[in-house]
């Protein structure tokens, strides 16, 4: 059966079971000190303790592995602080109450750029990475240390990767063991999708990185509240870059 072409502004994502709740995995990226903490401890509130990680801080959550392979340049072409990946397992029903009040800055009419920066949940729908093999060994060494240090990674504009801001009372809930079910150390997985790639086997690199994402079926109401039946690129100039994220 032919597969349903995937929509402009979607959440793919994967989804498990974590000792009977069901979640949704989201990523962020860290320094090796607060990564190899929060995993061992299987929680934010040891690398907290220690003065490392900061509720306060403003972070950003993201469901898309090829996004963040992008993010942090596979944890190899970026710096420090994006030297590991950690899947956070979250609780999907409060991941989804959560979204529903959070504030979309894409097609922000400019009059309201800046409105946002005191919300304790924002959205952003940037565009999507693909995994593609021709963008090879040439690429990461043309941009080593820049932005786009993320070889072997394609932007697509006719599909929208969900990022999620959370800062104050949101970022808080990263330390709920509730609301965060596991917290897991993926980083080989993104360097073995790596190599994958630079072997020129694209079906492995899958395998390795996103096997199991999938459409999250959600409400209506959330779909209206994250605007993700509004028209492709080009309706609204997007307010996106205007936001200064400092991203995990």
């Amino acid at each position: 059966m032919q597969q349903t072409a995937r929509g402009f502004r979607e959440i793919y994502a994967t989804q498990t079971l974590v000792e009977g709740v069901e979640t949704v995995r989201v990523y962020q990226a860290y320094n090796e000190q607060i990564a190899s903490s929060a995993a061992a401890a299987n929680s934010f509130a040891r690398p907290r303790d220690a003065g490392i990680w900061k509720e306060t801080r403003m972070t950003w959550i993201k469901p898309s592995a090829a996004w963040m392979a992008y993010r942090c340049g596979w944890t190899l072409f970026k710096d420090k602080n994006q030297a590991k990946v950690l899947a956070l397992e979250l609780d999907r029903s409060r991941f989804e109450a959560l979204l529903m009040h959070a504030v979309v800055t894409d097609d922000m009419p400019t009059s309201q750029v800046g409105t946002f920066k005191s919300k304790p949940v924002v959205v952003q729908w940037d565009p999507e990475r693909e995994l593609d093999p021709t963008l090879g060994a040439d690429h990461e060494v043309k941009n080593q240390g820049s932005a786009s240090a993320a070889p072997y990674l394609r932007k697509t504009e006719h599909i929208r990767s969900l990022q999620v801001g959370m800062r104050g009372e949101a970022s808080a809930m990263l330390l709920d063991p509730t609301f965060v079910r596991r917290i897991t150390d993926v980083t080989e997985q993104f360097r073995v999708a790596h190599a994958a790639l630079a072997a020129g086997d694209r079906a492995a690199a899958v395998v390795a990185l996103c096997p199991e994402e999938r459409q999250l079926d959600v409400s209506k109401e959330l779909r209206e509240a994250l605007r993700m039946d509004a028209l492709a690129q080009g309706q609204a100039a997007s307010s996106s870059a205007a936001l200064a994220h400092e991203q995990d």
